[in-house]
């Protein structure tokens, strides 16, 4: 499952390792959320499509969520977990793609919704090894680190 990315993926770890899910900022930010298997074909055809050859072709999801939302959603799917929100990062504030290139042009169709795309997730996550999650001691810089960081 992803690019569902690395952070939802882990927001499904911390319900696994009864944490709660962690939220930067408010949950406001936008993401277009997009499943692996809706991205597969149209990576392949970007590399071997004679119109693919020297563009620059975005592959996303045409429907935006806040991470709140996002991280609501996976709330219900995992069985509830608590929403712990922490201090802002320094991060865009809405990212998606635009994707009409990769519709005309790779055959992108973004058929798998963020609900079926996280139940996935989840169900897979469910299935992994435990594994030790790694605390650094102590930090070399100080100056600039988030207060969640450390």
């Amino acid at each position: 499952m992803g690019p569902l990315p690395q952070r939802i993926g882990y927001l499904a770890l911390s319900k696994l390792n009864n944490q709660p899910i962690t939220i930067y900022g408010d949950g406001s930010q936008k993401r277009a959320f997009s499943c692996i298997d809706d991205c597969l074909l149209p990576l392949w055809n970007a590399a071997v499509a004679p119109a693919a050859s020297k563009q620059i072709i975005n592959l996303g999801s045409k429907k935006e969520y806040s991470i709140l939302e996002a991280a609501t959603i996976l709330q219900e799917i995992v069985g509830g977990a608590q929403i712990e929100f922490l201090e802002m990062r320094h991060e865009v504030h809405a990212a998606y793609s635009t994707h009409q290139k990769s519709e005309e042009i790779l055959g992108y169709q973004d058929t798998t919704t963020l609900q079926d795309g996280l139940k996935a997730m989840w169900e897979w996550a469910q299935q992994q090894p435990k594994r030790n999650q790694f605390v650094w001691p102590k930090y070399e810089l100080e100056r600039g680190l988030y207060k969640f960081w450390k």
